[in-house]
């Protein structure tokens, strides 16, 4: 009697049994590899096509968020002109009528004091915090957008 490890060489089928088993474990292994390797090949192409739309997908976003910032630029740019500016005419005349009927206005330029700065200065600050806050949230309904999707994929 032969045992598995120590076959006799005239019986042909028993040798035949062990590679036969080793052949079909190879090519099950060989088709979980394929497999493997079709799956990270569609990977990869989800990630190529993710990467390909990424623009396009917040070109909404970034036009918004581009238009805030151009808007306060341009307000910032005004303001800023407006406070170097050297007086118009129509000012000076202003001026010079609240001299005639107010005399006693004249050194305080026709305001009265009451806070004309701290209304402005608070004023500029509501303005930035709620630009600040819009292009968070555009920021992250962007973001929002993109992981949305990638979920449905």
């Amino acid at each position: 009697m032969s045992t598995r490890n120590d076959i006799p060489t005239t019986d042909g089928a028993a040798k035949d049994e062990p590679r036969t088993e080793l052949e079909l474990e190879a090519k099950r292994a060989e088709r979980r590899l394929l497999a493997t390797l079709e799956k990270v090949d569609h990977r990869r192409h989800r990630i190529v096509e993710e990467v390909e739309r990424f623009p396009r997908r917040l070109l909404a976003s970034l036009v918004a968020a581009g238009a805030v910032v151009g808007v306060i630029a341009a307000a910032l740019a005004v303001r800023r002109r407006r406070a170097s500016a050297p007086p118009s005419y129509g000012m000076r005349l202003d001026a010079l009528q609240r001299a005639w009927t107010h005399p006693d206005w004249v050194a305080s330029n026709g305001r009265r004091s009451g806070g004309g700065g701290l209304v402005k200065h608070l004023g500029v600050t509501a303005l930035s915090a709620a630009a600040s806050i819009l292009v968070t949230h555009l920021a992250r309904r962007g973001m929002t957008v993109i992981l949305a999707e990638d979920t449905r994929d």
